[in-house]
């Protein structure tokens, strides 16, 4: 009478127990807005609105700017300021992205912590964030910033010359609280942020396989293997 092979079962089911065990939180980049919105839920964004021409607005304490559900707070070497511009093609050039306003970070200086922008979901955690970025200034053209969601890692960034945004966007199955993104360690180079929004990251399928799922398939194998193991001997005892 034949048995069921367990040293083959466990060839199959000891690399599923393997890949869960090594598998990471699902976090997922974009470089592209209208694929990133694709996969995002229930959105909120704000944009800085269209002040005044050459207009320059500073926000200087620890309370920042609050819209739609995001605290805007800038930090500097010493203390908390970022500014909301508006630039056109004679005034505050650096900063006309075509797009009305854009906040900027302070300015970054040799020997000094790199001035950042901190941006908190006031409703509690999120799971999608994008964003369009781009460095300003009266001597760089384009520069490196380091986008970090709470929790998930930094992505470093490299912008396009203005008036080209770049986007970065993020979905994550673990919620966020914040997200930092520090200015371009280039003298007088400012990060200049546009265009904010959040929401909830989408349930599209993965191709990778959950957890779960491959602990129950690994579970299923070994029960089955078990009773029919079982049953296989009780026919032969008899």
């Amino acid at each position: 009478m034949r048995f069921f092979n367990f040293s083959s079962l466990r060839m199959v089911v000891m690399p599923l127990l393997a890949m869960a065990a090594a598998m990471p939180a699902s976090a997922t980049i974009f470089t592209d807005r209208p694929t990133w919105m694709a996969s995002v839920m229930n959105s909120t964004a704000y944009d800085f609105g269209l002040p005044a021409v050459g207009s320059t607005t500073f926000y200087n304490t620890s309370s920042g700017l609050l819209q739609s559900g995001m605290r805007i707070v800038g930090f500097n070497q010493v203390g908390n300021t970022f500014s909301v511009v508006r630039g056109s093609a004679t005034v505050n050039t650096f900063y006309d992205w075509g797009t009305g306003a854009v906040a900027r970070s302070d300015p970054y200086s040799s020997g000094f912590s790199t001035p950042y922008f901190r941006i908190t979901f006031t409703g509690g955690p999120v799971t999608a964030f994008g964003i369009d970025l781009g460095v300003g200034g009266s001597t760089p053209a384009t520069g490196n910033l380091d986008v970090t969601p709470e929790g998930l890692g930094t992505t470093t960034i490299s912008t396009s010359l203005r008036p080209n945004f770049v986007f970065y966007g993020i979905t994550s199955v673990t919620g966020f609280n914040y997200v930092d993104i520090l200015a371009p360690q280039l003298a007088n180079g400012y990060a200049v942020i546009d265009n904010l929004t959040y929401g909830t990251a989408g349930t599209a399928p993965d191709p990778t396989p959950e957890i779960g799922t491959l602990l129950s398939v690994a579970s299923g194998l070994f029960l089955l293997a078990y009773k029919r193991r079982r049953a296989l001997n009780i026919s032969f005892n008899a």
